[in-house]
């Protein structure tokens, strides 16, 4: 298995690029900073295995991808890689290299003690800047909480709050529903009693 060795410096796009085409660790780029991405806990994998597979399966008709397609900031010149992802329109990419999707319409992040930081900030004013972005929906790891966020018409958002099994998460870009239930089927929460 590769070491992987970076320099404590700035890096361009094309050397992260370079970098990241024959790496086997997930290394997402913002800024000229290059971050590995750590594997997550099991509940962590069971929620984006879960989401993914319930919005991959759906009869929305657009496209949906895991986290092995990088989503492509231009304004911000970043690289990221979304738990789940998708566009309703037909997906553009970067050319060469890893994928990299150049018009997500929806991105889903599942929070984690070492991500939610990130993806609430750094990842969130990145993504926002994309023209297509119309939702963005974080998924706690720790307990039951779901949080969507859609791009109204004149940049006003609305929000929705989903924390009980019974809940039916609005997934408004793809119109389709998903039980808080299914996002969370065989995840406990020990520390919870659930």
């Amino acid at each position: 298995m590769e070491a992987l060795k970076l320099e404590n410096k700035k890096y361009t796009s094309e050397e992260y690029l370079e970098i990241v085409k024959d790496s086997l660790h997930k290394l997402e780029f913002h800024r000229g900073e290059i971050t590995l991405m750590a594997g997550g806990s099991r509940n962590h994998a069971d929620i984006v295995d879960n989401t993914f597979v319930a919005l991959r399966t759906s009869k929305s008709g657009c496209h949906v991808k895991s986290s092995e397609t990088a989503i492509s900031v231009q304004k911000s010149n970043s690289y990221f890689f979304p738990d789940v992802s998708a566009t309703c329109q037909e997906p553009k990419f970067e050319e060469d290299g890893i994928a990299r999707m150049l018009n997500p319409e929806l991105i889903v992040e599942v929070l984690s003690l070492s991500t939610e930081r990130r993806d609430k900030n750094v990842k969130w004013d990145a993504y926002m800047s994309i023209d297509t972005i119309k939702e963005y929906v974080l998924i706690d790891s720790k307990n039951m909480s779901v949080q969507t966020y859609y791009r109204k018409e004149k940049g006003s958002w609305s929000i929705g709050n989903y924390y009980l099994p019974e809940h039916d998460v609005l997934f408004k870009t793809l119109g389709i529903s998903v039980p808080v239930s299914v996002i969370y089927a065989g995840v406990t929460f020990p520390d919870l009693g659930i």
